[in-house]
């Protein structure tokens, strides 16, 4: 992911289906995704999340539609 993440090219996605968000970015629904980026329920990764990936065994799952990355963390239930 780091050199997508270089780009700003990565997304995290909360509390949202990557699929629904996936294909809002592929038509171009700038206004869905600016709701989304408003609610913090899409967001670039902070420094923080970066930092806690990288010292843990973060687990994602992975969407990619060109030029992003979207990534959901996985949680155990």
């Amino acid at each position: 992911i780091e050199p997508h993440m270089r780009r700003r090219s990565v997304f995290v996605v909360r509390e949202l289906s990557l699929i629904d968000v996936g294909e809002a970015l592929s038509k171009d629904d700038s206004k869905e995704v600016a709701y989304w980026m408003e609610s913090g329920n899409l967001s670039r990764p902070s420094i923080d999340e970066v930092m806690r990936w990288h010292a843990s065994e973060t687990k994602f799952t992975v969407l990619v539609v060109q030029p992003f990355v979207l990534v959901k963390e996985e949680f155990d239930a």
